[in-house]
């Protein structure tokens, strides 16, 4: 049995599932639609899930609960007729509006918990959840529930007075909220503070420095955050968050980066669904309306995709696809088995030797984290130029790491405005910017030509890299030459092709992100490379062994990509196989002593392991050819003093 509540259970829905739940043979899904005050939150702290028939039971509070109701004006008495139905009635949320399903369940096959805000969240299968996010896998449907117990719905009485307080105070007397999203939430936060210090102390409330700040935390998540959406995505394994429309009706779903695709017992309000359209079309300074129903922004380190009416009949809906905090690199890559350590070697080896190259794949299949690792594998004395319509590319966290960087935002494709440089003229502009490696952040239309245009006859300077939609690398000269109208002359300009998916292993129901394919493009076909052999795999994904495999073109040494960086580098076929063995080498090393210290494979030490090494072989130069098996060495010395480890 499924009883869904709507927003925070009150009392008497504590009771009434108090009552069902030692029904076993009660079989109906009841629905309670019911907006309450969120002080009854405090249940939650009460609640507990029976191991057998998963049963809430309210075991305190409740005297607090009525009088709470009293005070806005309503009472609740008797709210349960003598069939044990319960009639739903209306009293006005006082802070948050969000609303949440509470989910009674028979069947679960597992179901992990994590802490959210420092509380403690226990297994549950018969155990006490008290604020936190569970995963429950729902046998009967094939899916993952991710419950979420906020630390928010939970508060006691004097800690929502503070945070109404504050609220109030913010409001009646703050006029100028910072536009910054950022600053925005740091004046808020630091307000919100200060207004509830002073209060807790004129009210002789019982709350510490700790709590104020707790609840100064809170304040902010659902003024200037995205208030339970926040919620979801401080989950560092939740990927994608989804608010379908009609908004209210329908749950949001996430994908977790274990568990694919989920349910979640979180449902918006229209008003919400409001309130953060408006936020994202004044953050992102782009209209949003009939005439312009979709609208893309990035806010802070999420990618927002937003549709309204009349492209969504429904009205809003929403995407939100959350960047990591800290740029993806080939080591972490290769632990989560996205890519074999010798793929990562290849592709390192690519970059360092200026290839052209275009990552393809679908949405969502990896395509810009792994664009953004690939630039780590880039020497920071570099200059690099990136042009985006949204934001994606971590620059700012580059820069940080010492690469000098000049971002360009053009206009978007399906969002933009008059006032934005469209792509193709930014590209141009970028191109009379001097010597610098070129960073595509997507090639999708008339700037293609001009991109292709400077990749023949080497205008860009350095490499270009760039990302493209399309699940082959036959899809790839498929959309570049027949719809964006690139002359298959032209196209030869791209020196290889990597190809990222989502792979449905033995067409079960999860997924998992792969790279599918290294490709180089060779020189000696005409029309059609497919037919006339111009596409040659160097690499590619073998189902039963999931992961990358070289084909013997690459294995032997004949592929015309190693020739070419033999050439460019005055050095022999074999010596580049050398530094391609010794790249994938560090890979497996990095992983193996990063066991323990996750923090090695980061994009910080990478760096500095990269510079490491490279700095290493510059003297072995100078001395005359390069021997990787004392490079290794030494390079593993480094690693022994840099990581507090112990060499060989």
């Amino acid at each position: 049995m499924v009883y869904i509540f709507r927003q925070n259970p009150i009392v008497a829905a504590a009771q009434f599932i108090h009552l069902i739940g030692s029904a076993p043979n009660q079989k109906d899904v009841t629905v309670f639609q019911v907006n309450i005050l969120q002080l009854f939150f405090r249940i939650m702290q009460a609640a507990a899930f029976n191991g057998d028939n998963v049963k809430i039971r309210i075991i305190r509070q409740l005297r607090l609960a009525e009088s709470l109701a009293d005070q806005r004006g309503r009472r609740w008495n008797n709210q349960l007729d003598h069939h044990g139905f319960f009639r739903t009635f209306e009293i006005k949320a006082v802070f948050f509006i969000r609303q949440l399903h509470i989910l009674v369940i028979d069947h679960i096959d597992q179901c992990i918990g994590r802490s959210l805000d420092q509380q403690q969240v226990v297994r549950c299968n018969g155990h006490v959840i008290t604020a936190g996010m569970v995963n429950m896998r729902l046998a009967d449907q094939l899916q993952n529930l991710y419950f979420l117990a906020p630390p928010e719905y939970r508060l006691s009485h004097d800690e929502i007075l503070l945070l109404q307080f504050a609220r109030r105070q913010i409001i009646e007397n703050i006029h100028d909220v910072e536009p910054d999203p950022i600053k925005a939430r740091e004046q808020i936060g630091r307000l919100g503070e200060d207004f509830m210090a002073r209060h807790a102390i004129d009210q002789r409330f019982q709350v510490s420095k700790q709590d104020v700040r707790r609840l100064a935390s809170y304040l902010v998540r659902f003024t200037a955050g995205l208030g339970l959406l926040e919620s979801l995505l401080s989950d560092p394994k939740v990927q994608d968050v989804y608010v379908d429309a009609p908004v209210g009706r329908t749950p949001v779903h996430i994908v977790h980066r274990d568990h694919d695709e989920c349910i979640t017992n979180v449902f918006l309000t229209p008003d919400d669904a409001e309130s953060l359209i408006s936020r994202f079309r004044a953050v992102s300074g782009r209209p949003f309306s009939e005439a312009s129903p979709v609208l893309d922004l990035n806010l802070g380190g999420v990618r927002v995709a937003a549709i309204g009416k009349p492209l969504s009949s429904d009205g809003l809906a929403f995407a939100l696809r959350r960047h990591k905090p800290t740029p993806w690199t080939l080591p972490q890559f290769v632990k989560t088995k996205f890519l074999s350590p010798r793929a990562a070697g290849l592709l390192s080896l690519l970059v360092d030797s200026q290839v052209s190259l275009l990552i393809a794949g679908s949405r969502g299949s990896g395509k810009t984290s792994l664009l953004g690792a690939l630039m780590l594998e880039l020497l920071p004395r570099s200059r690099i130029i990136t042009i985006e319509d949204t934001l994606e590319i971590p620059v700012e966290q580059l820069r940080e790491l010492g690469f000098k960087i000049q971002s360009l935002q053009v206009q978007s494709t399906v969002s933009g405005t008059g006032a934005e440089l469209e792509a193709e003229d930014a590209l141009r502009a970028a191109l009379r910017l001097g010597d610098s490696v070129l960073i595509v952040g997507e090639v999708r239309g008339e700037e293609t030509r001009t991109l292709y245009e400077a990749m023949r006859v080497g205008a860009a300077g350095n490499s270009v890299m760039g990302t493209i939609h399309g699940a082959t690398t036959r899809d790839v000269f498929d959309r570049v030459v027949n719809d964006l109208k690139i002359a298959p002359n032209s196209f030869k300009a791209t020196e290889a092709i990597v190809v990222a998916a989502p792979i449905r292993r033995r067409g079960g129901i999860s997924k998992v992100r792969r790279l599918v394919q290294i490709t180089e493009i060779k020189k000696g076909w005409r029309n059609d490379p497919v037919a006339e052999g111009g596409f040659e795999n160097l690499m590619y994904y073998d189902y039963d062994f999931d992961g990358l495999k070289p084909t013997r073109i690459l294995g032997a040494g004949r592929s015309e990509l190693m020739v070419g960086v033999a050439r460019k580098w005055g050095v022999s076929v074999r010596e580049v196989m050398g530094n391609l063995e010794f790249r994938a080498k560090v890979q497996e090393e990095l992983i193996t002593q990063a066991q323990n210290r996750p923090e090695l494979l980061e994009a910080d030490f990478v760096v500095h392991s990269n510079l490491a090494w490279h700095s290493k072989m510059e003297e072995q130069l100078k001395r005359g050819k390069v021997d990787y098996r004392k490079l290794l060495k030494d390079w593993r010395a480094w690693l022994s003093v840099s990581s507090g480890g112990r060499g060989e």
